[in-house]
């Protein structure tokens, strides 16, 4: 009865009775027995075949790696993807939010019926910039706003300002959320092109970083901004006057409450490994696991602390805020010793698989750098570990890379001329709270440029190509070794396991660039700040981290004068090209589908147009 009594809540609140799509759910046998259920046997051919969204993530990464040890191999795609794969049979078993009526009319067409079981709550959360003074919303607001009925603030008690509504893209699981929850299916209004935002990430980010930020409103899941992509200036709102917690989504008080469901085919098998997961994700074992992952279980009474976070490489609250650098005098630059190259013939092989640098001219970081191999136990295998050197300005980097399932990385980096081993603190100025700048900026695509230059096509999986967030990061300890250097910017190494980002593959890097004005290696950091300039929201540039860079005010004003010279509205983007000898600034002209229409370079220093 419990399960039928959810899913005809779930059909009626979705509108499915009247549009003739009812018939593509059906009641679920799975109940989610109390007490204790036994822990299923996952396979790598069946977590080929789990799906989800970008918000369940963390939900699944944690079930597996209690239930296999690892989270190899899991690949969620987002939830329109996951749904059209599990309406075409490549996966089993999705978990995602409520389909949507599209969703529900393809699996219709396909003859799929779908069970639609919750397996924990979250809620559809409004977001403003904490400079904007209005306090809270009622749900009448939300509609009045976004039908267009209500256009400034002041009509709220806020500001004298225009609202800037941003909305997702139809069919994401927050747009069918919000249709659902908060318009109640009333007719939203047309979005511009560039006020309908294509991934959860930049949403957030037009909200807390957008030059009329404080005009603006936007939508998220309260799990995706309270535990995934957390911003410092961006505030919940509540709604008729409850706050969104995990206390009042818990007990239902918020009024905005949904789930992340568990999704299968009805004519999945009584004893199919789906419904032994699905059965175990009801459980107060597993329950208790995903509050601990920061959800908010289905009973109130399965509520514990989210995990904090630290004891990753001996993380403390101290050791990853308070630091100071050993790079020398503020001002002080870098001599560059040779040209910045990849030396294909520094790393030799004997016939017993044992590396070797052979580095001439520089006999003592030759020497380090060895010793450094030696203490590896992965340098002497031959058939499935790689070993590259790099000289980057005064230094020589080496990476050992070992292949096999998790593919594992090592790195060290010396100086050239003395064969000193860089520790961290080494890379910026005497003084410096370097941990602070780094655990703050690494994962934070607004101060982090290159998180940008993942590939666009991943969509809301974002930084893919560095991985993907399981829980807010709370940093890496001052004194890691766990870490690289190249083209201006140190690179971060997670292991595989770690708490805060998964990866398909095992080890992964992030970059950080370096700021002119906190080291002496800076040409890379950069953040960006959205302007507008005529019809576009163009990205400018904001290249020193404490200060002003008086160049800033030269390279935006060329940005300027090309977007100047474009026809229709949009938005324009902005990337780097570090090198300390041409570094470009890169910028794009995107259309309302996201697509680049038009692309310039300008050289960093003379603002001279390169292509």
């Amino acid at each position: 009865m419990r399960t039928n009594r959810i899913v005809a809540v779930l059909v009626t609140a979705l509108g499915l009775l009247v549009s003739g799509c009812a018939s593509a759910i059906v009641p679920s046998t799975i109940t989610g027995a109390p007490g204790q259920v036994p822990r299923p046997s996952l396979n790598t051919d069946f977590v080929k075949r789990i799906d989800g969204s970008t918000a369940t993530i963390p939900l699944m990464t944690a079930a597996l790696r209690l239930l296999r040890g690892t989270d190899d191999h899991m690949k969620f795609n987002t939830t329109p993807a996951a749904y059209d794969r599990l309406i075409a049979r490549d996966a089993n078993v999705i978990f995602v939010t409520a389909p949507s009526k599209e969703h529900l009319a393809a699996a219709k067409a396909a003859g799929v019926q779908l069970e639609v079981i919750p397996v924990v709550k979250d809620a559809l959360v409004f977001l403003a910039n904490k400079e904007n003074p209005i306090t809270g919303l009622t749900g009448k607001q939300i509609q009045d706003i976004y039908t267009g009925k209500v256009t400034n603030w002041s009509q709220l008690g806020g500001a004298d300002t225009p609202i800037i509504a941003y909305q997702r893209q139809t069919n994401s699981g927050s747009q069918t959320l919000f249709l659902q929850l908060a318009m109640k299916n009333k007719k939203p209004m047309e979005a511009p092109g560039y006020h309908k935002i294509f991934t959860m990430s930049s949403l957030v980010d037009m909200v807390s970083s957008y030059d009329n930020s404080k005009q603006a409103i936007g939508y998220s899941v309260f799990y995706y901004t309270d535990e995934m992509y957390v911003k410092d200036n961006v505030k919940l709102l509540p709604i008729d006057g409850v706050m969104p917690t995990r206390e009042s989504i818990a007990d239902g008080t918020y009024p905005f409450t949904t789930n992340y469901f568990a999704v299968l085919r009805h004519d999945s098998a009584a004893d199919s490994v789906s419904r032994q997961l699905i059965e175990w994700c009801l459980s107060p074992e597993a329950q208790r696991l995903f509050s601990a992952t920061g959800y908010v279980p289905l009973d109130s009474s399965h509520l514990v602390p989210p995990d904090s976070g630290y004891g990753y490489d001996g993380s403390t609250l101290e050791n990853t805020t308070q630091s100071s650098g050993t790079g020398g005098p503020v001002g002080s630059k870098v001599v560059q010793t040779v040209g910045n190259s990849q030396c294909d013939d520094c790393v030799k092989r004997d016939l017993f698989g044992n590396i070797r640098v052979e580095l001439p001219g520089f006999a003592l970081a030759e020497a380090s750098a060895n010793l450094w191999l030696e203490s590896l136990p992965a340098a002497k295998v031959l058939e499935d570990s790689y070993s590259y050197v790099e000289v980057v300005q005064d230094l020589l980097v080496i990476h050992h890379h070992v292949y096999g399932d998790p593919f594992t990385s090592h790195s060290a980096v010396f100086r050239l001329v003395d064969g000193h081993r860089m520790a961290l603190s080494d890379f910026f100025y005497d003084g410096v709270n370097y941990i602070d700048f780094i655990n703050r900026n690494l994962l934070n695509e607004a101060t982090n440029s290159q998180l940008r230059l993942c590939p666009e096509e991943y969509g809301e999986m974002e930084i893919i190509c560095h991985g993907w967030r399981l829980a807010p990061f709370t940093g890496f300890p001052a004194d890691t070794a766990k870490f690289s250097f190249t083209d201006n910017s140190v690179e971060l190494l997670f292991s595989a396991g770690n708490p805060f980002i998964g990866h398909r593959w095992g080890d992964v890097t992030v970059p950080l660039g370096l700021p002119n004005d906190l080291s002496p290696y800076g040409v890379g950091w950069w953040r960006l700040e959205k302007v507008q300039v005529g019809n576009y929201v163009v990205e400018h540039v904001v290249s020193d981290y404490l200060g002003v860079n008086p160049h800033d005010a030269f390279i935006n004003q060329v940005i300027d004068d090309w977007v100047m010279g474009l026809d229709g509205a949009g938005l324009v983007v902005t990337s780097w090209q570090a090198s300390p000898f041409s570094p470009w600034v890169i910028v794009r002209q995107t259309g309302s589908d996201g697509g680049i229409k038009q692309t310039a370079a300008f050289d960093w220093f003379t603002g001279r147009r390169v292509s």
